[in-house]
């Protein structure tokens, strides 16, 4: 069912039709006039359409940096996920191998006739550990890979967080300089 809400925006009545609830529509208005004033606040000197324009580039960046931190964050799950399975393949075999090395020792008590069969769970007990081994590698190597990518995460966070800081003192020096223009004026 559709609804007609009445919004403002930067000054202009809009109506938003459609079928989400109007305190939704209401709380996207007054984050969107927050950006727009906040924008206008730093850059006086733009027109109406500049600061439109500047806001909606602003909330582009924002949505396709959060887009890509959420693919990797993505990609990271699927990692640990990967982990985990190999955790339990792990597990598994080790329990395989326990269980292969008591039917080995019940072979041996059996004397000849069993001889051919305790041959066979050797060759087998050697493939699991094969395997044992080739999957304690790919967990190591998968242990570093999230290393890698926990230590590259850290680091996007931090120049983020660089980059945040460069964007707050860039105000104040804005600040500053329309005060002391305020003042020469």
């Amino acid at each position: 069912m559709s609804k007609k809400v009445k919004v403002q925006l930067y000054g202009m009545t809009f109506y938003v039709v459609g079928s989400d609830d109007e305190d939704y529509v209401a709380s996207l208005a007054t984050e969107l006039n927050e950006k727009l004033q906040l924008i206008e606040q730093n850059y006086r000197q733009l027109s109406d359409i500049q600061v439109a324009l500047l806001t909606a580039l602003n909330i582009l960046d924002e949505q396709k940096q959060r887009s890509a931190q959420e693919a990797e964050i993505a990609d990271n799950v699927a990692d640990v996920e990967k982990a985990r399975q190999t955790v339990e393949r792990l597990e598994e075999l080790e329990r395989i191998s326990k269980v292969l090395e008591e039917e080995r020792d019940q072979l041996k008590e059996g004397k000849h006739q069993r001889e051919e069969e305790l041959s066979q769970l050797k060759g087998d007990l050697e493939e699991v550990k094969r395997e044992l081994k080739s999957m304690t590698e790919t967990s190591k190597e998968l242990q570093e890979e999230q290393s890698l990518r926990d230590e590259k995460l850290r680091e996007l966070e931090e120049q983020n967080y660089q980059r945040n800081m460069t964007i707050v003192d860039l105000k104040k020096e804005i600040s500053v300089l329309r005060k002391n223009q305020g003042h020469e004026s």
